[in-house]
């Protein structure tokens, strides 16, 4: 692919305050059909897309979690005092003298619209990820865009195990409509903070490891032409957190924590990789094979007290198929096994999701 030389407001990535320009990735990457943006606290990257979003004149389905955070949103109505807040237009509508508003239409689904002249004209859907079923009878064909915020969940947040395939589901709903009418597919954006690398979406679109990667690598882009996937790391903006490091509950909890570490450094700090090696199989026992997340597989080597996962295919032992409940339920008492001797120092795994899939079974 040639990558595009760009002029005028979006040929830099951060505007000279700090701030990401979405517009600097769009427009390099045309045919990138998925962005995933994590990281970079205090770098706009909500407000930057949805202001760019604004002046390309894009219609857009902003995505939440819960319907909950839809009717958070929609509370906010047409107040224009600041007094209430959740609707993620409010900066934008200070900072540029408009007025978007969000208006309920049933519970867990709304829309936005720009009354700043007096006309009601429509912005965006907003939708909740749990309201998947209740919205696929809705026509939202007008959307070109649609983005889900905060995909990754903060810890200990309750996520459905569907999370990622309602993600799917309400695209397709969106982009049918579009099909039938030989209009350009929808595109998706996807905007987080970088908590933790075992999520939802990252599985279903099967780019936990390949984030591991970039990271373990140092790279803060990558585009996958044959997926037409772009993902940017972003960095922090530094004015931003030296505010914030400043700030005395740093001080109560330590700096240092993993909770402070994913506030102010935003780097997957909840995610222990140091297990993550690839060894020889010198010395090495296969021992049983795991499938799991909609069939992938990894395979279990044994050496002494040692275990190690690994994509290095074998066919001893017993299959556990994860897919299944009475797999998951036989597969619970090996996963004890793996626990302890990952407390102990002994288990390994060649990629983070077979690692990330044990510590987080349930």
């Amino acid at each position: 692919m040639t990558v595009p030389f760009l002029k005028g407001k979006y040929m830099h990535l951060y505007t000279k305050d700090g701030y990401y320009q979405i517009g600097h990735d769009i427009e390099t990457y045309p045919d990138a059909v998925a962005f995933f943006v994590i990281g970079g606290r205090g770098t706009g990257k909500t407000y930057g897309t949805l202001k760019y979003m604004l002046d390309k004149d894009e219609p857009i389905v902003y995505v939440k979690r819960t319907k909950d955070d839809v009717d958070l949103i929609c509370a906010s109505g047409s107040d224009t005092t600041g007094m209430i807040q959740f609707n993620p237009y409010e900066q934008i509508n200070r900072d540029y003298d408009r007025e978007i508003i969000a208006d309920p239409i049933k519970k867990g689904f709304g829309a936005f619209y720009d009354c700043t002249n007096e006309e009601k004209k429509f912005v965006g859907y907003i939708t909740a990820l749990s309201a998947v079923a209740n919205v696929k009878g809705f026509e939202m064909q007008r959307a070109t865009w649609q983005i889900f915020d905060e995909f990754i969940p903060i810890k200990g947040q309750r996520v459905s195990k569907s999370e990622g395939t309602n993600t799917l589901d309400l695209y397709e709903t969106v982009n049918r409509s579009r099909d039938v009418r030989g209009a350009d597919p929808l595109r998706m954006i996807f905007l987080a903070n970088s908590t933790s690398l075992n999520n939802q979406i990252f599985e279903v679109f099967d780019l936990i490891d390949t984030v591991q990667q970039m990271k373990t690598d140092g790279k803060s882009a990558l585009y996958l032409p044959e997926r037409f996937i772009f993902i940017r790391l972003l960095d922090d903006n530094e004015e931003f957190q030296k505010r914030r490091g400043r700030s005395k509950i740093f001080a109560a909890v330590g700096k240092e924590s993993s909770w402070s570490r994913s506030a102010l450094a935003n780097e997957f700090a909840f995610d222990d990789d140091s297990m993550i090696e690839k060894h020889s199989l010198s010395g090495w026992r296969a021992d049983y094979r795991v499938k799991f997340n909609d069939g992938k597989l990894f395979y279990v080597y044994r050496r002494g007290k040692k275990f190690y996962l690994s994509s290095a295919t074998h066919t001893s032992g017993r299959l556990y198929d994860c897919d299944t409940d009475g797999g998951k339920q036989a597969f619970r008492e090996k996963v004890i096994d793996l626990r302890w001797a990952n407390a102990d120092g002994d288990l390994t795994s060649e990629k983070f999701s077979f690692y990330a899939y044990v510590r987080d079974f349930k």
